[in-house]
């Protein structure tokens, strides 16, 4: 399967997919002709249509599949427009990892308020009686040697160095496993949806922070992502056909 420049296609409708940032399009390539080399005549494109999976930022569209008809492609769109991008392609990418380190630390205050290993399994169990799910172990102790607080999805546990124990980092954590429950952790990125579960979390159990100043502050940033509703454009008209333009 050839690869398709994304600036060649025309986004007729698209559904937006948070917890991984990928939009899944109805798209429309106009009529064009293309180029064989210098001794061949071009060869003339109809008019197609295209449903794919394109994973946030892509230059090209690698896995799609082609219609000829807009109806065609608006069924085949509108019965698979909730599923999820295939999980053994590259589509999930965590394209904006930087950008939330960057912004909770700024953002949320307190969010370096230490923690007890006590205070921090009260925490826990708090949150997860509010979720109805299963907390997870902490593991923080002086001979970890991971830079970084982590939630293992295996083993169902947050970790990290002792110094990492506090407020914001365990609120990070959570969000990610509330994110990714039910769904095998599949799509454990830092996108919109895991922005609105860590914004939730830090607005109720980090003192001096609210829902409204988070989210206002992560739409200025350009976290929370597309609307999550479908969107429609009415089909182009072939720039090829015969006829007056009106």
């Amino acid at each position: 399967m050839e690869k398709i420049d994304k600036n060649k296609v025309i986004t007729v409708g698209y559904k937006y997919h948070p917890q991984s940032g990928c939009t899944f399009i109805l798209g429309f390539i106009p009529a064009h002709s293309e180029s064989q080399g210098r001794r061949k005549k071009p060869v003339y494109v109809k008019d197609s249509y295209l449903i794919a999976w394109v994973p946030a930022g892509a230059r090209s569209i690698t896995a799609y599949r082609e219609f000829d008809s807009y109806h065609s492609a608006y069924i085949y769109f509108m019965r698979m427009r909730n599923g999820d991008p295939p999980p053994e392609l590259p589509y999930i990418r965590d394209y904006q990892q930087s950008r939330v380190y960057d912004w909770q630390w700024q953002a949320v205050k307190n969010y370096h308020s230490r923690l007890s290993l006590k205070a921090a399994n009260e925490m826990i169990e708090s949150i997860c009686a509010d979720y109805d799910l299963r907390a997870p172990v902490l593991d923080f102790r002086k001979d970890k040697y991971e830079g970084y607080c982590f939630y293992e999805t295996e083993r169902h546990e947050i970790g990290g160095h002792k110094r990492l124990l506090n407020r914001g980092n365990l609120i990070h954590e959570c969000a990610h496993f509330i994110d990714t429950h039910g769904d095998q952790n599949i799509f454990q990125t830092h996108g919109p949806s895991f922005v609105k579960n860590f914004i939730t979390l830090a607005a109720t159990y980090i003192p001096g922070n609210t829902e409204k100043k988070l989210m206002k502050s992560a739409r200025e940033a350009g976290l929370l992502g597309l609307p999550e509703e479908i969107h429609y454009v009415k089909p182009p008209r072939n720039p090829m056909s015969s006829g007056r333009a009106r």
